[in-house]
């Protein structure tokens, strides 16, 4: 069972995109619908958010009022709320485009215990979606939508903020990530500027600062707290019954003020003052920075699952503080799962913050874990890296000898203990294929979604493109079955580039996230829609480009 948000992330650079593209299913097979998912987002039912009074301690919360009149779209679509209808495996339920003028992002998802979808994002001045138009003079505009279970929307909110410290889509760049239960949603981020929701505004007095804000379950702003002055970036939440854990980025108490991974934790009504810790990393160049990217939590359970990077420190005292995580060579940028205390009583001493911590990678990669999933007793890790094979050589799964001749996404398997069960990776031809998410499926299959470049060799499933391109799929775990469903979109010009960037699912939908740069459709089964015209980019569709949702039967 799974209990979070999923970075969960992930878009090159601005070209061209002069084409017609279309999104199929292939391989739909006879394995069971309705197969025991878990969301991202948590199921817990913990209390309802509040409006509380200002917070004490580290935490800052400011309320300047602002007019609710132009930044909420309410009401589902006509005939209110529904379950997905029945049908096969592998097919679509809805697919919801997100244009504009310029760009839109989605960062992440998270189910409600209903099965309700929370989208967070950003865009750039304005955001199309089934009728509603948002307007900003902004350019980094989060924005918070709710759909039904069956894709319908709900209702969209959106902020206003001078500076979120967003930029163009990529696998390690800082984001917004979502949590939700059945009372609201959470959404944490890096802030460098000021962010407001209505009567939420929040502006740190720091350079840079971690957030987060709080929504009821009809899209009401309820609170924003900063989180302390070494909370540099929130990169992941989750919710569990009363409590709010954070994860990200900080800056670590010492004169070289290395960056670290953040631990935070809060009540559901963030009323409390913010428990945090810094665990620094080595100082590395820029881009190479120690952070937590995902935290997933097992319900009731006391410990959590952090998967980010690592620069394990040069001095020995710093490294220490990195207990079991000494599989690395120090100073080189590492990808890690690890085991950790929810207690913040635990976070201050190696000796109990970590119960384990699976390090990846060798001397000559650079390997960041991108999400984490749990499913019973398999910790589920999705690995963006320049030698997958090699890293996952640590597993003593892959032969350094079996190195592909290209770049590859790979992921694993680790038991409850961080020892390694399985490790796969799929070679590509070019530099840019990315596994970015994964999501249990059941006990013994899971979901997988990312993008592959030119080729791709999945379980002798082969295939091939012109660029970038969106990838999805279901697989059992055993490493001897193949691909149980996937769906991959079909590129007509070799200037035209799409992604998946995060999946999360329940026992009704599988929910992907992605993007599509050009001129043309997006096509799932019967369902299609139109990408990247003309008129709605004003003739910006050069740099121009949109993402969607898309809601799959599991």
């Amino acid at each position: 069972m799974r209990f979070r948000r999923r970075v969960r992330p992930l878009v090159g650079s601005h070209l061209a995109l002069f084409c017609a593209c279309t999104l199929d299913t292939y391989g739909i097979s006879d394995s069971q619908g309705g197969a025991t998912t878990t969301s991202k987002g948590s199921e817990s039912t913990g209390s309802t958010p509040t409006s509380s009074a200002t917070s004490t301690g580290s935490t800052e919360t400011t309320g300047d009022v602002t007019s609710a009149a132009s930044d909420t779209t309410a009401g589902p679509d006509e005939g209110g709320c529904g379950a997905p209808a029945p049908g096969e495996s592998g097919s679509l339920i809805r697919l919801v485009k997100f244009s504009g003028a310029r760009s839109q992002v989605l960062h992440g998802a998270a189910l409600d215990p209903q099965g309700n979808i929370y989208v967070v994002g950003q865009f750039d001045r304005e955001l199309l979606l089934d009728g509603s138009t948002m307007a900003t003079s902004d350019t980094q505009v989060p924005f918070v939508y709710k759909f039904c279970p069956d894709g319908k929307l709900q209702w969209a909110r959106h902020g206003q903020s001078t500076d979120l410290a967003l930029e163009e889509y990529k696998p390690e760049q800082y984001r917004l990530a979502i949590a939700a239960d059945a009372g609201g949603a959470y959404i944490t981020g890096r802030l460098r500027g000021s962010v407001s929701f209505s009567t939420v505004s929040l502006k740190p007095s720091m350079p840079e600062a971690a957030f987060v804000v709080s929504f009821d379950a009809d899209g009401q702003p309820l609170k924003g707290v900063l989180l302390n002055a070494e909370a540099a970036a929130g990169m992941d939440i989750a919710v569990d019954g009363d409590e709010v854990f954070v994860a990200g980025m900080c800056y670590a108490p010492t004169p070289l003020k290395p960056t670290g991974i953040l631990l935070s934790k809060f009540n559901t009504s963030l009323s409390l003052p913010e428990e945090s810790h810094c665990v620094g990393g080595g100082s590395g160049e820029l881009g190479r920075n120690t952070t937590a990217r995902s935290l997933t939590l097992r319900p009731g359970e006391p410990t959590m699952i952090l998967g980010g990077t690592v620069l394990i420190p040069e001095d020995p005292t710093a490294a220490a503080e990195w207990g079991p995580c000494d599989g690395g060579v120090v100073n080189n940028r590492h990808g890690f799962v690890a085991e950790v205390s929810r207690d913040p009583a635990d976070w201050a001493s190696a000796e109990t913050r970590w119960n384990w911590c699976r390090v990846f990678g060798s001397e000559s990669n650079n390997e960041v874990v991108l999400d984490t999933a749990v499913s019973d007793q398999k910790i589920l890790t999705a690995l963006a890296t320049g030698g997958s094979a090699e890293a996952l050589g640590t597993c003593g799964m892959v032969s350094p000898a079996e190195l592909p001749g290209g770049l590859s996404f790979a992921w694993a398997a680790l038991d409850g203990g961080g020892s390694c069960t399985h490790a796969e990776w799929f070679p590509t031809i070019w530099g840019s294929g990315y596994l970015f998410g994964v999501e249990p499926a059941g006990p013994s299959e899971f979901y997988l979604a990312g993008r592959f470049d030119k080729t791709i060799d999945i379980r002798n499933l082969q295939l091939t493109s012109l660029n970038q391109t969106f990838f999805a799929a279901r697989l059992p775990l055993s490493l001897s079955s193949q691909v149980t469903w996937h769906v991959r979109a079909k590129h007509t010009s070799d200037t035209q580039k799409s992604g998946a960037t995060y999946v999360t699912a329940n026992d009704s939908a599988v929910v992907f996230l992605g993007y599509a740069r050009g001129i043309g459709e997006l096509a799932v089964g019967e369902d299609s829609v139109e990408v990247g015209t003309d008129d709605e980019h004003q003739g910006a569709s050069k740099q121009a480009y949109d993402s969607f949702l898309l809601l799959v039967r599991p």
